[in-house]
């Protein structure tokens, strides 16, 4: 037997385990399989990096396991026999703001096809998440991603943003996610991160973006009483 991994595990806002197996995630207990884990195709998965790990996710819900059991490793994730869960949440609120903090650290790219009251109507709704005004920074986003050289990175931006953040992208019970999901993809300023994440996991943009979010996890999760600053 291996030792025991920590990593990542994204789940169903049902809280439940995909690929029809439908056993429910409850904090402390193990779930188990039988035969020999491969990646992809047999075995309990997870990631030892969270950025890694929202990349498969089905829903919003989020959290800290432990796996072991004949481990297959990949670059992105892992999978064993057995996978227990330490603490998890409902992360659909830090992946919102995640998404937006992400935006943020690439806005600049986006200036020069704005003009300046959509640059810093675009700013505004990244720092606040304002409701009243998401639907016209999206569109001010939207009209400068399809101008001139951001054009052959419309397309590209939509799906890395969408893929970047599947549990908010499929989670058809969690609006706010989803909001998340599109308004990171429609304001197309996650295209050099996330193409960067793509070709080359170990980048500076991917790490920033995966600390970032680890760290938001962690302490979302200790305000939730459910660590207590041991990260």
């Amino acid at each position: 037997m291996t030792d025991k991994i920590l990593a990542w595990h994204f789940a169903k806002d049902d809280n439940k385990l995909n690929y029809g197996d439908g056993r429910e995630i409850v904090i402390g207990e193990t779930h188990s399989v039988e035969g020999t884990p491969s990646l992809c195709e047999w075995g309990l998965h997870g990631s030892t990096r969270i950025r890694d790990a929202l990349r498969y996710a089905p829903g919003s819900m989020v959290y800290r396991v432990e796996i072991w059991g004949n481990v297959d490793s990949g670059d992105d994730k892992i999978c064993g026999t057995h996978r227990r869960y330490l603490w998890g949440f409902n992360a659909s609120d830090v992946l919102y703001e995640a998404s937006r903090r992400f935006a943020l650290a690439n806005i600049e790219k986006i200036k020069p096809f704005t003009d300046q009251k959509q640059y810093d109507l675009i700013i505004k709704w990244l720092h606040t998440g304002e409701e009243e005004i998401r639907s016209a920074a999206q569109s001010a986003a939207d009209s400068a991603a399809r101008s001139s050289s951001w054009s052959a990175l419309w397309s590209a931006a939509r799906s890395a943003a969408r893929s970047a953040a599947q549990s908010a992208a499929q989670s058809a019970a969690d609006s706010a996610a989803r909001g998340a999901a599109d308004s990171a993809a429609d304001s197309a300023v996650w295209s050099a991160a996330d193409s960067a994440a793509r070709s080359a996991a170990r980048s500076s943009s991917w790490s920033a973006q995966n600390d970032l979010l680890a760290l938001m996890v962690y302490e979302e999760a200790e305000r939730l009483g459910l660590i207590d600053g041991e990260w």
